[in-house]
């Protein structure tokens, strides 16, 4: 049976997820379901959902495990300017997901 578009995009994006340090599994189906439709309703490509994913789990997260989160999120900073000098992401994706990780890790007073 073929695959669809939609699974091997998921395929793809969980192993570049990996290397940053989350894995789909670390994600509840509904966290999961939720990320992959947003990259996909907003035509992301894969290294941009994948950023996208990873910080919603970063931010999730936070209510958790604040020092994994931060730990993560220097990960994802370090591999989003990689991927932008690459040319494999636009700054237009990366920027607002940093500034909302920001803002989240201000909520949680930390």
């Amino acid at each position: 049976m073929p695959r669809s578009e939609r699974d091997i995009f998921t395929d793809h994006v969980a192993a570049l997820l990996r290397p940053l340090g989350v894995a789909l599994e670390d994600m509840t189906r509904a966290q999961r379901e939720r990320l992959v439709n947003r990259a996909r309703r907003s035509r992301l490509n894969e290294h941009e959902a994948a950023l996208t994913l990873a910080h919603g789990f970063v931010i999730d997260l936070l209510e958790r495990d604040v020092e994994r989160a931060r730990v993560l999120m220097n990960r994802l900073t370090l591999m989003a300017a990689q991927w932008k000098r690459e040319d494999l992401v636009k700054r237009g994706v990366v920027t607002p997901l940093e500034r909302e990780f920001r803002a989240a890790l201000r909520r949680t007073g930390a």
